[in-house]
């Protein structure tokens, strides 16, 4: 076989316990009914061939399967009886029809439908994917700069990254940004450095919400942290 089309039958294992099955003749002639039968309806020299039906001829058959005459008639006879197929004959030609040619083949409708569903959900999930990492490191950035922040301000140990976290992700936006805006206010509060709460304790009991005594002359959070920078990186090169 050069090439193949598109179509196909379905035949499911169950067809083992048809009762024609073990006669030869009759399953090869009943094969061929399948495969021939229309998957939609045509024209054929002006006489209308639905959907599961083909046109033929016992000459036809015989040749394509290689069965006598006799056989085709025989193997056509027990398709008959049991209700497998129909047919219609004259002088010229035999229309034969698939009684549950449905059961054999595919919707091509629904086979199409299937075939967008499936491409359509790998895409829907690489999208949600996306937008849900893209949310994660969102967040992890803003939980980060607060991260950054606070040891950098305080000169705490960057100590229970992940506790921390969770108190952080249970804040509201607008307590993030205080959060993250008050960690020198509440440094500079505080009389005595040494009692300055970590900073998961900070973010538990919600110190971003103190009234804080503003001090003039102080730095910027972005100040603190680019100066703590640049001592971190003079005392680097001194040691090298």
């Amino acid at each position: 076989m050069k090439s193949y089309d598109n179509t196909y039958i379905k035949l499911f294992r169950k067809f083992t316990e048809w009762e024609w099955y073990h006669d030869s003749n009759t399953v090869r002639v009943f094969l061929h009914c399948l495969l021939k039968a229309n998957y939609a309806d045509k024209k054929w020299q002006g006489v209308d061939i639905k959907r599961k039906s083909f046109i033929t001829s016992i000459e036809k058959m015989s040749k394509a399967l290689h069965l006598s005459h006799q056989n085709i008639r025989t193997a056509l006879k027990h398709l008959e009886k049991t209700g497998e197929i129909n047919k219609q004959s004259n002088k010229h030609h035999t229309i034969v029809t698939v009684c549950n040619y449905d059961n054999y083949q595919y919707d091509i409708s629904k086979a199409n439908n299937q075939l967008t569903n499936s491409q359509q959900t790998p895409n829907k999930r690489l999208t949600t994917t996306k937008n849900n990492k893209k949310e994660k490191n969102e967040k992890n950035n803003t939980f980060d700069e607060f991260w950054i922040a606070y040891s950098s301000i305080t000169g705490k140990h960057k100590t229970d990254k992940e506790p921390t976290k969770k108190y952080w992700v249970n804040l509201t936006d607008v307590e993030k940004k205080n959060a993250l805006q008050n960690i020198k206010p509440y440094f500079d509060s505080l009389n005595d450095k040494k009692y300055c709460k970590k900073a998961r304790t900070y973010l538990k009991d919600k110190n971003f919400n103190d009234e804080f005594t503003a001090k003039t002359g102080t730095a910027s959070v972005d100040d603190i942290i680019a100066s703590r920078q640049k001592k971190y990186e003079e005392m680097k090169n001194e040691s090298n």
